[in-house]
């Protein structure tokens, strides 16, 4: 026995699109919810590497760049290079403004 295929009625789309409808704007408020939290997460980011970078600035000045821990180099944003060619790290200091 073969298989009948039903067409397409008019109301039949007319609930498969207000259900894709729904769908859709279920996940479009989801996604701006999420993309507004990122937002509020890259802001305290950005607060928490400003007081890193400060903080490894103040260290560094305290024991000498040559006495820094690699993994405190790790966030360090501000003044830390990374050679790929020789896999060299380095803490480049900035001067102290003279008053």
């Amino acid at each position: 026995m073969e298989k009948l295929l039903m067409f397409p009625s008019r109301g039949r789309l007319e609930d498969q699109l207000q259900r894709g409808l729904n769908d859709m704007h279920g996940l479009f408020d989801e996604h701006m919810e999420m993309v507004t939290r990122l937002n509020e997460l890259e802001d305290t980011m950005e607060e928490k590497q400003i007081q890193y970078d400060c903080a490894l600035e103040k260290y560094s000045r305290l024991v000498g760049i040559e006495n820094i821990p690699i993994a405190y180099l790790e966030f360090g944003l501000k003044n830390v290079s990374f050679d790929a060619d020789t896999g060299e790290i380095r803490y480049e200091r900035e001067e102290e403004e003279e008053v």
